[in-house]
């Protein structure tokens, strides 16, 4: 369940990852910390250019159109959401890879 939860229902990803992530799972004891998150001030002084892809299937970051709403603080960003858990790039890679190579060709 923490697999599907994690790295989506998309049948090549679960093949291509799980084994890797049942590894990283194994022995290892759940913690309850939450994730750490950046206040829009902080965001708002990045002097980076940023590339985001948020997945709207991605119960790791929750819901994409809150993280896209604290992300549009960042001076210089470009966001796009898709249909897809949290390994974005290993379920849609037609949509990042083009991206990302226009993103560092700029």
């Amino acid at each position: 369940m923490t697999l599907e939860w994690a790295l989506g229902r998309a049948p090549h990803v679960k093949k291509d990852f799980g084994e890797w992530f049942s590894l990283i799972l194994d022995g290892t004891m759940s913690k309850a910390t939450p994730p750490e998150t950046f206040m829009p001030v902080q965001l708002q002084h990045m002097q980076v250019p940023v590339l985001a892809f948020f997945g709207t299937k991605d119960n790791v970051i929750g819901d994409a159109q809150k993280a896209k709403t604290l992300a549009e603080n960042i001076p210089d960003v470009q966001i796009t959401i898709v249909e897809s858990g949290h390994l974005i790039g290993a379920e849609v890679p037609d949509t990042v890879n083009p991206a990302m190579l226009d993103f560092f060709q700029e």
